[in-house]
């Protein structure tokens, strides 16, 4: 369990340390949207910071952003910029970080659930095997929301293992 609480902890903890704004955050418990599972727990947090975009494209790329931003169009750059905070190992405040969201999406996938983030004009969403989905929102979406919801089966506990 100590291991779910530190992944709990860094949905909030992202928030704090990297929004540079207040922060929400929520949960519930409701039955599943889907007949395979009876139940599912949902953590979400929503700060109105300058999102997970913003934080990695000013620490990636003080200098040549324009540069990079005119060759790419603006989702694309979104993209990556997204795609770089959710890699492993991948953190804004440097040094040995950078666990915390592949972590969620590891854990995410191995309890059968899905993450959704929506940030700037780009809407993240990872379903139960995994797979992974970027969609273009047609307004950009002010700061940055969060949301992890696992399958609560009582037949079944999954865990990931520490770092």
């Amino acid at each position: 369990t100590e291991t779910m609480v530190s992944l709990i902890a860094e949905i909030y903890n992202n928030a704090r340390d990297h929004s540079q704004s207040n922060y929400i955050i929520g949960g519930c418990y409701r039955k599943s949207r889907t007949k395979s599972h009876s139940h599912r727990f949902s953590l979400s947090c929503y700060d109105a910071g300058i999102g997970i975009i913003e934080s990695v494209a000013e620490y990636l790329l003080p200098i040549s952003r324009k540069d990079l931003e005119n060759i790419l169009t603006p989702e694309l750059f979104q993209q990556r910029m997204l795609e770089w905070a959710l890699k492993r190992g991948n953190s804004t405040k440097g040094g040995p970080r950078g666990l915390g969201m592949s972590m969620l999406l590891d854990f995410a996938k191995v309890n059968h659930g899905l993450v959704t983030i929506c940030d700037q004009n780009i809407l993240f969403q990872q379903i139960e095997t995994g797979k992974r989905s970027y969609h273009i929102m047609p307004e950009p979406f002010r700061g940055c929301f969060f949301e992890i919801e696992i399958v609560d089966d009582p037949d079944r506990r999954y865990m990931l293992r520490g770092e």
